[in-house]
């Protein structure tokens, strides 16, 4: 999705979560899920490195959490 928006997405920000079992399709599924919890950044499942590098490949001038 970053990706996608390159030179578009002046700022990203991030949030990280746990989620027992799958993936929904739809990211807002996550909110109906009981086991889905928010965490510190870093300490869920999101690729932070990675999301962080992307932005910044994508001309990212802020990344906040």
């Amino acid at each position: 999705y970053i990706k996608k928006h390159t030179g578009r997405a002046h700022v990203i920000y991030l949030k990280d979560f746990l989620l027992a079992g799958h993936k929904p399709m739809h990211m807002y599924d996550l909110l109906e899920l009981g086991s889905f919890e928010f965490r510190p950044l870093g300490a869920g499942q999101q690729d932070i490195v990675d999301l962080v590098n992307t932005s910044a490949q994508a001309g990212t001038s802020w990344v906040v959490h």
